[in-house]
């Protein structure tokens, strides 16, 4: 493999796993937020969202690593 081809596969990786860290501060951040803003536990709607985030983080985090692995190959 050439050291070309390396450096995307290292550069796609490291975007999708800043994608997911993006991911995972905006959808926190927004549940803190409306959380504090309203004075109130959050709803339902708010912690399904905190959870799809952290499993689609974790998803895209998991692609990133199979990126990575096709550097061995």
């Amino acid at each position: 493999m050439k050291e070309s081809e390396k450096y995307k596969i290292k550069l796609r990786a490291g975007y999708l796993n800043g994608v997911a860290i993006g991911f995972l501060v905006v959808t926190f951040g927004i549940a803190v937020f409306l959380t504090l803003a309203t004075s109130a536990r959050p709803g339902v709607a708010v912690m399904f969202a905190v959870l799809a985030s952290a499993v689609g983080s974790f998803f895209l985090h998991l692609q990133a690593q199979k990126e990575l692995s096709r550097l061995d190959q």
